[in-house]
């Protein structure tokens, strides 16, 4: 390990081995995903605890994750009544062909059913699958790009923070403060000193976005071999993935 990080890219295994120290929950996360994608920017690291009984409900009736926006979207416009893909295009507020592509992939995905031959609505059984979200930004130095980007995620995630591999200046810490984003330095030995506690975020005030995110990550966990059928016993199993997998289960 170098005495000093030369690479944002070194930054991310000691980030998710430290994990204790910005998860801030009792529960440990499921899951860690390396770049999630939100509205405005793209996340390092995302680390995620399911909400079990939710997915358990949708692997028994076959329903995967769904990663595009505007499917989920239509998802959740269709969640309480069946509606056609005109009403879905308007309520989504996208074209009629835009619109069969979400659905195309919504009911390829388990997640959405056809009524009675033209209508559409969301399975019983789909729903957000996951109960807490922490998104991580990882930066050298620039701490306002990474307090920029750190406050993009909190739009979507209960709780986001700027990692930097150097101290930064005393007004990073009031800026940190004034966005409700957690500040810390982290050093390549593992140890995180935190600067500015994030604003606990009980709900997302972007709910669309932390779904997105959610799936994102579940389908990350899925891909690495994660199983979602009995999530407390694969993190243990995880532990030796290859270091250039899209996710890692924290220990």
């Amino acid at each position: 390990m170098p005495a000093i990080f030369r690479r944002e890219s070194q930054m991310t295994e000691v980030a998710v081995a430290a994990s204790k120290r910005w998860w801030g929950a009792r529960r440990e996360p499921d899951f860690t995903a390396a770049e999630i994608v939100g509205p405005d920017a793209i996340a390092d690291l995302a680390a995620a605890r399911f909400d079990h009984d939710r997915l358990q409900r949708r692997l028994a009736a076959g329903i995967r994750p769904v990663t595009d926006a505007l499917a989920l979207r239509v998802l959740l416009a269709s969640r309480r009544r069946a509606m056609s893909a005109a009403d879905l295009a308007c309520a989504c507020r996208v074209s009629p062909s835009g619109i069969r592509r979400a659905i195309s992939i919504a009911i390829e995905q388990g997640a959405l059913t056809k009524v009675g031959g033209t209508q559409y609505k969301a399975h019983n059984d789909w729903g957000p699958a996951t109960a807490r979200m922490v998104a991580i930004e990882l930066k050298l130095q620039d701490w306002t790009t990474a307090l920029s980007q750190a406050y993009a995620y909190s739009l979507w995630a209960n709780a986001s923070w700027a990692i930097l591999a150097g101290m930064p200046s005393p007004a990073a810490v009031s800026a940190a403060n004034a966005d409700g984003v957690g500040l810390a330095v982290l050093s390549p030995s593992g140890e995180i000193t935190p600067l500015a506690r994030p604003a606990p975020r009980r709900r997302p005030s972007h709910p669309l976005a932390a779904i997105w995110a959610g799936e994102q990550v579940i389908s990350r966990a899925e891909s690495a071999g994660f199983s979602l059928a009995s999530a407390n016993d694969s993190a243990r199993a995880l532990r030796a993935m290859p270091q250039d997998a899209v996710g890692v289960s924290l220990p």
